[in-house]
């Protein structure tokens, strides 16, 4: 095969290459950029630190949902974080220090830092109580 033929068939195989990235990026763009906007198991875990280098009490947290899926390896991210904190004092104690650290409640259980994409949710209270009401459990 000539040299010329054999640059011929390498260009229009990078060619089609590209073509099929490019489809691929258009059909997964959606998934891609949602991605930014999760939090993998990691960066909780570095939250979380950030958090427990200002906490000088024991305090309880439940995760929640994707939040608890994300921490036990079972999904990559979570793209909310919804933790229960079921003693009321622990919950007081908890939403003063991420005042201190310059969150803000943006929701009626939600706390958010400008500039971080994400909002934790604390939901106070006996989390048993929460669900035998919602019929949930027992």
């Amino acid at each position: 095969m000539p040299f010329f033929c054999f640059l011929t068939k390498l260009a229009i195989h990078c060619i089609n290459l590209y073509n099929e990235l490019y489809i691929y990026i258009q059909k997964n763009v959606e998934k891609i950029q949602i991605m930014k906007y999760r939090l993998n198991s990691q960066t909780l875990l570095d939250v979380l630190g950030q958090w427990n280098s200002f906490i000088r009490r024991k305090i309880h947290l439940i995760a929640c949902g994707g939040t608890a899926l994300t921490l036990l390896g079972v999904k990559e991210s979570t793209k909310d974080v919804d933790f229960m904190v079921p003693n009321e004092s622990e919950h007081r104690y908890l939403t003063k220090i991420l005042k201190d650290l310059g969150y803000r409640q943006t929701t009626g259980s939600g706390w958010n830092k400008k500039g971080d994409l994400f909002i934790f949710d604390l939901f106070k209270g006996n989390c048993w109580n929460l669900l035998h009401e919602a019929g949930l459990y027992g």
